[in-house]
């Protein structure tokens, strides 16, 4: 069975302005998802070349480039199209670490599975020994959103049969 699966992903990185690069994990994702058959339509900002470096749709989003209001500008847009995509039919959606409650909220308005993919391992923190540093303000916003997000999508336990 193939799938729809839309993509959405933030970053900023000023290296990657005029050269390729920035997402690989993404791009490798895309491409592996596609050459499956699968429909991909990736969402990501316009920066660098990411039409570039994959086999997959890519939809590039606009966004003011100051420090603060990058990102915003990102998640407003970012939302809106990602409201228009899911008008579309589409199976999946795959939300790489954002920062942000937009895509969550649509696709649970949508009822779309969602794969929420928080790129940071904490049991490396943990191994290092530097589990009880402060959070970056970030890292505290992200570790919210991740618990909520798993707080929302609890699905009932099945219990294995006797």
């Amino acid at each position: 069975m193939k799938y729809s699966i839309t993509i959405i992903a933030y970053w900023h990185d000023p290296r990657f302005k005029k050269k390729p690069g920035g997402l690989i994990r993404i791009f490798e994702l895309a491409d592996n998802l596609t050459s499956k058959g699968n429909r991909v339509v990736l969402i990501l900002p316009q920066i660098g070349y990411p039409k570039t470096q994959t086999i997959a749709k890519v939809i590039e989003i606009p966004f003011i480039d100051l420090p603060l209001i990058r990102p915003l500008s990102f998640h407003l847009m970012s939302g809106l199209v990602l409201f228009i995509k899911m008008l579309e039919r589409v199976d999946f959606l795959y939300v790489r670490q954002m920062n942000s409650f937009l895509p969550l909220i649509i696709a649970r308005l949508f009822k779309i599975p969602t794969f929420f993919e928080i790129p940071n391992d904490p049991y490396l923190a943990y191994q290092s020994g530097t589990e009880n540093l402060p959070l970056s303000p970030i890292q505290y916003y992200s570790a919210i959103i991740g618990s909520i997000y798993r707080a929302t999508n609890k699905r009932p336990r099945q219990e294995a049969p006797t």
